[in-house]
């Protein structure tokens, strides 16, 4: 994943509530765009939307590194410096917060993109008229939202801002599996190679992808608590009506955890299984090479008799010696392959 290995900007020092962001460097500025729906019409904004604007108003906020431009917009809305400051911190983990008149969901969108695994932090802020999501960099993964509100099919304009969070977190998660599904097929490749025994650096491989699950998991935990807290019905925080669908949205991210529990059983019995391959190996070639050792050891014995240099040996004035001890040799080294071959040892 991009952001894993990412060298934050630092705000050691600054007192709470100071803005600054916090991730790594991105090109551009923050750019902010507005949709504005009604059962009966929609309109799209450059910029914040008028202060007339009919019905529900969802405001994206796309580039965190202007600090001025998410001030002004946490002025303008009344949004809690605490709040900004959490928005502009990618390295905050994902939580909910409800403040007197709106709530605050932090979490990761996990998304492929060009074949890529994108990480980018984002924030939902919102209330009973609109709701404000800041993220970190430009294209998301929303446009099928936004299809939805223009083209007014389903229930998005006749429902209210809860049921667009709803949908907002729905896309999310949906992308969670999609992200888990990619990383099914480079844990089954990695399998083959194991299988076949090709590849190379294996383990470093295997223990990135349980690095990366561990991490995935600290991220999609939390906001299966986030989404079970907004999803009581005594925190009046969302309409009776929707209810159901955030709890169909809590069992959708609990599908995500159970799939990441299961690659990371799976990524550890791959470990073992290859640990398990890469002995054998080194065994079969131990054994080997104890073997051959084996076979020398008479024949060194032999050798080393009849390298002495003494005067008298009986055996060097044989006419047929020279073949004698080769022939000896030869019969040891057949007797013992033999010996090997019964005991199963070849």
């Amino acid at each position: 994943m991009a952001s894993i290995n990412t060298t934050p900007l630092s705000k050691t020092g600054l007192p709470p509530g100071s803005l600054a962001y916090i991730g790594p460097e991105r090109e551009g500025g923050t750019i902010i765009a507005s949709i504005a729906y009604a059962p009966e019409s929609v309109a799209f904004f450059d910029g914040l939307p008028p202060e007339d604007a009919p019905g529900i108003t969802w405001i994206d906020v796309q580039g965190l590194q202007e600090v001025e431009e998410i001030a002004g917009i946490g002025e303008k809305f009344d949004i809690h410096e605490l709040v900004l400051e959490d928005a502009m911190n990618t390295l905050q983990r994902p939580k909910f917060e409800s403040y007197d008149d709106y709530h605050v969901l932090c979490l990761k969108m996990i998304y492929l993109s060009e074949g890529k695994r994108v990480v980018e932090h984002i924030t939902i802020v919102w209330d009973n008229k609109k709701a404000i999501t800041f993220q970190e960099t430009k294209g998301d993964i929303f446009d099928n939202i936004r299809k939805a509100l223009s083209g007014g099919k389903g229930k998005l304009r006749t429902r209210g801002v809860d049921y667009l969070v709803y949908r907002l977190l729905d896309t999310v998660v949906d992308h969670y599996l999609e992200v888990l599904a990619d990383y099914e097929k480079g844990q089954l490749y990695i399998e083959e190679e194991i299988l076949e025994n090709r590849g190379r650096k294996i383990m470093e491989r295997l223990a990135r992808l349980r690095k990366e699950m561990a991490w995935f998991r600290k991220q999609v935990f939390p906001l299966r608590e986030a989404v079970m807290s907004i999803a009581k019905t005594d925190h009046n925080i969302i309409d009776s009506k929707n209810v159901k669908y955030y709890r169909d949205l809590v069992d959708h991210i609990n599908s995500a955890i159970e799939n990441i529990d299961l690659h990371k059983e799976s990524l550890a019995g791959m470990q073992d299984h290859y640990m398990s391959k890469v002995s054998f190996k080194t065994n079969e070639i131990v054994k080997v090479l104890t073997i051959i050792s084996t076979i020398f050891i008479p024949l060194t014995f032999i050798v080393g008799v009849y390298g002495m240099n003494f005067r008298y040996m009986p055996e060097l004035e044989m006419h047929n010696g020279y073949a004698i001890v080769w022939g000896l040799m030869i019969v040891i080294t057949l007797l013992l392959l033999w010996f090997f071959k019964r005991k199963k040892w070849l």
